[in-house]
């Protein structure tokens, strides 16, 4: 089981987050303060530069369109290329108890619209899905849950005290919305 690991510190952030709404700003820094990243192998099978993004291809030879920075120069990412992926876990904004299932969904935002001092040269995503709970921390600032790949992912949440009141625990099914970052690297 692999984590991607944010140290609780990260909750001493001032950072206003009852839930996630369009109108809402939120600052980079207070996002990804303190955020551990989880680098991917993969093989670039092609890009599609009308939706900004790289095709590639894991090891278990299951593929993925990865977003880049829009208006990137896509011709640098040649077939058959070895990369990596770097996915930085950002803030849990809202949880909330699973209602029907949201499938896996994310918008790329930046500094202009959702996210406030957003770097330009990295692509940052809004997520939003249904997933299940794996565990819930003592003091219901951390969480445990299935990511989109599968695998199991520990986030700090904005809202403790709101997870609390809803009563997650493991197993249960949640609506979640955090953000994430992604850049790729040649090998």
């Amino acid at each position: 089981m692999r984590f991607l690991a944010l140290p609780v510190a990260a909750l001493g952030l001032s950072l206003a987050v009852a839930s996630a709404d369009a109108s809402e700003r939120y600052k980079y820094e207070a996002l990804f303060a303190e955020a551990q990243s989880v680098k991917i192998g993969a093989q670039v099978a092609g890009t599609y530069p009308a939706r900004s993004e790289v095709l590639v291809k894991l090891r278990n030879n299951n593929q993925y369109a990865v977003p880049v920075v829009p208006g990137s120069d896509l011709s640098v990412w040649r077939e058959n290329a070895l990369i990596d992926i770097i996915i930085t876990q950002g803030l849990v904004v809202d949880v909330r108890r699973g209602g029907e299932d949201i499938p896996f969904t994310y918008a790329v935002v930046t500094d202009t619209d959702v996210i406030e001092g957003a770097p330009s040269d990295r692509v940052v995503r809004e997520i939003r899905y249904t997933t299940t709970i794996h565990e819930v921390g003592a003091d219901h600032e951390t969480i445990v849950f299935e990511a989109e790949a599968g695998d199991q992912r520990l986030a700090v949440v904005s809202t403790p005290k709101a997870l609390k009141d809803m009563g997650i625990k493991a197993g249960d099914r949640v609506d979640l919305v955090y953000f994430d970052e992604i850049d790729i690297e040649s090998r």
